[in-house]
């Protein structure tokens, strides 16, 4: 498990959705109904039935540094970016709105979940395989009790609790300029941090070859594990 970082809540997400917090100044949560993981569909429902919403809508973090895995899975294209919130203002925001509620997954194996005599209706939307813990998710829900529930709930944000926007590794240099200049073209976005993560192509990384003086020999053939 890598160590969280304090305060920073963030949301890796296509290129334009983040323009829409930018612009709008809104946070959209979605449907889980609509995710390709049928397990924690199946909970968030059940959870959903027990408490007679008509809906719950939805908004995934991760507390967690950078991974290729975060890049790849949630942020796979080149139009994917990190979205960073300062995670006080958002959640300060929110506190005395009943509706909402947020709390850190807790990842089980399917043996231990079975072993557990009783469950807490609340721990449901917040129970995920332990094949996810590397994820370091966070959730954030809302109940929605509306006779006719929207597609997508938005909550009002500060465009300032937005502290730093990371564009994706696969994208060129080039064209990370480009979307750079663009951004902080938007109303009240001058002076917005912007960076292309280095994860796959870091030049330190590459330029520590260089401080290596001498590699020891291998003898024989190279190692080979089973």
């Amino acid at each position: 498990m890598t160590s969280k970082q304090p305060n920073v809540l963030k949301r890796f997400t296509p290129l334009v959705a983040a323009i829409d917090m930018l612009v709008n100044e809104r946070l959209a949560l979605l449907n889980p109904a609509s995710w390709t993981d049928t397990n924690d569909v199946a909970f968030l429902s059940e959870y959903g039935r027990q408490r007679g919403a008509t809906r719950l809508f939805a908004a995934c973090f991760t507390q967690a540094p950078e991974t290729y895995h975060h890049w790849q899975v949630f942020a796979g294209s080149n139009e994917g970016v990190c979205v960073e919130f300062d995670r006080g203002a958002l959640l300060g925001a929110l506190l005395d709105d009943d509706s909402y509620y947020w709390r850190d997954m807790e990842y089980v194996t399917i043996e231990k979940l079975r072993a557990r005599r009783s469950l807490a209706l609340e721990d449901l939307p917040f129970l995920k395989r332990w094949g996810y813990r590397d994820e370091q998710e966070f959730r954030l829900i809302h109940e929605c009790r509306a006779e006719s529930p929207p597609r997508i709930h938005h909550v009002p944000i500060k465009r300032a609790w937005i502290t730093r926007i990371v564009l994706n590794p696969w994208l060129s240099e080039g064209l990370a300029d480009g979307v750079k200049l663009a951004l902080r073209s938007l109303p009240g976005c001058g002076k917005l941090k912007v960076a292309r993560t280095t994860l796959i192509d870091n030049a330190r990384w590459k330029a520590a070859l260089g401080d290596v003086e001498d590699y020891a020999p291998i003898l024989g053939p190279p190692p080979k594990a089973i």
